[in-house]
């Protein structure tokens, strides 16, 4: 009876005390990071697309364009898995307002990439950039992304967004300066800033539209 009692005591504490652990692994598992301005010469790229062979060169991709986001991720990362729908959905909004964006897949095989594509169901290209664990430190992604001060040891995801219209002419340089977000985005802070480089007023918020439709017209 007395070990009873103690095992149903103990399971009692034990699911006490797992909530909070798991809402804490819940809340510490994003990788959130702002929209900022950094100095980095990024320069323009070449890389195959992975599902269908075919060369992109991101400034003729960034063509007639104005806003550019380039989403290196890799498939296995489980913030590159929040940040996927997301960046989805960003782009079938607002793609014909002149915002596209463009994956770079990192250190995974390709068929373990291509896969994952197919089922994040990504209606933009993703092109390969590395699909080896060990090229880690050799690669631009590596480059960029700890020049702008990123210190995570894979640092996926790692977004960029490039205006077109402000890339150099001539040469491999594309800009000096550019928007990064060291990690995941924050999405409500994303479409804002999306919004605003697109040239589009700010979105009415839920509540304000509530708001207004209780309204009469006149007020309006």
């Amino acid at each position: 009876m007395h070990t009873m009692k103690r095992y149903l005591i103990t399971l009692m504490l034990a699911l006490i005390f797992a909530v909070p652990a798991a809402g804490n692994v819940f809340d510490n598992d994003h990788e959130y990071a702002s929209i900022s301005e950094k100095e980095i010469e990024y320069k323009n790229w070449t890389y195959k697309n992975v599902l269908t062979g075919e060369e992109v060169s991101l400034r003729e991709f960034a063509k007639d364009k104005k806003l550019v986001q380039v989403f290196y991720l890799a498939h296995w990362c489980h913030s590159s898995n929040y940040q996927a729908p997301i960046t989805q959905k960003l782009y079938e909004k607002y793609k014909d307002d002149g915002f596209a964006v463009v994956g770079v897949s990192l250190y995974g095989d390709l068929e373990s990439t291509q896969n994952k594509i197919r089922w994040w169901r990504f209606t933009f290209p993703v092109v390969g950039e590395s699909f080896s664990s060990r090229e880690r430190k050799s690669t631009l992604h590596y480059k960029y992304r700890t020049a702008t001060g990123d210190t995570r040891k894979w640092a996926t995801p790692w977004n960029i967004f490039l205006a077109p219209g402000e890339f150099k002419e001539k040469g491999d340089t594309l800009v000096e300066k550019a928007f990064v977000a060291n990690g995941e985005l924050i999405e409500e802070e994303a479409e804002k800033f999306i919004r605003q480089k697109l040239g589009l007023a700010p979105e009415k918020d839920k509540a304000s539209e509530a708001v207004e439709t209780q309204l009469p017209k006149g007020n309006r």
